[in-house]
């Protein structure tokens, strides 16, 4: 019975943070302008890679590491229980007030604070739609473009949670130390931070879907070469390329959400988000189990990094697709 109930307040809880992402970018997106918007939405994302990485290193502390674990679920849950009550603070976007209530003293005041032209909100703001939100991503002219970004982000999902679950353990299957394999995480990890810092600094020269394009072929080839020289690879090949994997495998998700945002309109660019993220789980929970088979039926590492790499060809793919797609609607409203 307590087995039981522990899984269901699990679910529950992953409910709950899976909505907090998409909910936190559309709503960051929505209060800045467009120059801006990519980067500080890979900030955003970059703030779970760091989050998590601060609870590791606090869990490592003695008076932490002593409690049980109930008192250390209870502190997390003190701690959303504060970042609950700033958002309360935080009113809603301008453009999300403009859409419900134009003649709002809401609106008024936000901008006020933000010293925004009003009229410039208004034009931007979108009709509402009064049909069910998730039936309005596959709306006329929008359901390719929202296959397409499932597909990207099924596609990066899927050689990011084998870099994180497998990582350590493929380095023991190539006959490296356990050791080795711990070094490899921690390069892996520290790459992905520098990605999250660098890689959407580029989106303010070049569009961002290129820059985007780019880190996913960067990816792909640098997965391939991890697997290439991993066994038989000095230490100072393979443990580079782990950090480059990480700069590029996880700074590929730092990137992936911004398209999505620029497709969908206010009304919904909540649910389109919180949508493409739930499908990109599809390769986060498939690919672990597909390198454990893989690995079990005696293949070699180097075909495991093959099979993970393939799948950021297809998010490269998609994304190019949805480019050409996307860029042609604006330049036919254009003309």
């Amino acid at each position: 019975d307590d087995v039981g109930r522990l899984l269901l307040f699990r679910l529950l809880a992953g409910v709950a943070f899976g909505g907090v992402i998409p909910a936190a970018v559309a709503l960051v997106s929505e209060f800045l302008p467009e120059r801006t918007r990519a980067s500080a939405v890979a900030l955003v994302i970059l703030g779970q890679a760091v989050g998590a990485l601060l609870a590791a290193l606090l869990l490592g502390w003695p008076a932490l590491a002593a409690q049980s674990w109930q008192m250390l679920v209870l502190y997390a849950g003190m701690a959303c229980a504060v970042v609950t009550l700033l958002l309360l603070l935080l009113p809603e976007s301008p453009r999300y007030l403009a859409l419900r209530d134009p003649a709002g003293a809401k609106l008024k005041a936000v901008l006020a604070a933000l010293r925004v032209d009003p009229a410039g909100v208004m034009h931007a703001t979108e009709a509402p739609s009064a049909r069910m939100r998730l039936v309005e991503l596959f709306a006329p002219g929008r359901a390719q473009g929202t296959a397409l970004l499932w597909a990207t982000f099924i596609g990066v999902g899927w050689p990011l949670s084998f870099f994180t679950n497998w990582l350590t353990r493929i380095y023991t299957e190539a006959g490296h130390a356990a050791a080795m394999g711990v070094r490899a995480m921690a390069f892996y990890s520290a790459g992905a931070i520098a990605g999250g810092l660098l890689l959407p600094l580029l989106s303010r020269r070049w569009h961002h879907d290129r820059v985007l394009l780019g880190t996913l072929a960067a990816a792909a080839l640098l997965t391939v070469l991890l697997g290439a020289v991993l066994a038989t690879g000095p230490a100072v090949l393979h443990l580079g390329a782990a950090l480059l994997c990480g700069v590029f495998v996880s700074g590929a998700f730092f990137l992936l959400y911004p398209p999505a945002v620029r497709f969908y309109p206010t009304d919904v660019r909540a649910t389109g988000i919180g949508a493409a993220v739930a499908f990109g789980r599809i390769g986060n929970t498939i690919s672990p189990a597909v390198a454990g088979l893989m690995l079990g039926a005696g293949l070699a590492p180097r075909t495991v990094f093959w099979a993970m790499a393939l799948p950021l060809l297809l998010s490269c793919t998609a994304l190019w697709l949805f480019h050409r797609l996307t860029v042609t609607r604006v330049a036919h409203v254009a003309a």
